[in-house]
């Protein structure tokens, strides 16, 4: 399995403030949307994740994410997103 075309792999988060386009996920309410994608983990192991969105005031953000490990989540988002280094 190769990983979802059109994702990227942004890292993980143990629950601590993790942001996507300045938008701390853990302080929004997530939307299951009606889609997943194929990833591999770190770890190269094959994971599917559910994509969702979130919207803070008038943004906007999709992303996926799925639990890999007790309160670990790893984050992918669409290729499309330019993210700040």
């Amino acid at each position: 399995m190769t990983n979802e075309p059109g994702w990227k792999d942004i890292g993980f988060s143990l629950g601590d403030p993790f942001f996507i386009e300045a938008i701390d996920v853990w302080n929004h309410k997530w939307e299951r949307l009606d889609r997943t994608i194929h990833v591999h983990d770190g770890y190269g192991q094959p994971r599917e994740l559910d994509v969702y969105k979130i919207t803070a005031g008038v943004k906007t953000i999709t992303f996926a994410s799925g639990e890999v490990s007790y309160g670990a989540y790893i984050f992918w988002v669409p290729d499309t997103i330019e993210l700040a280094d």
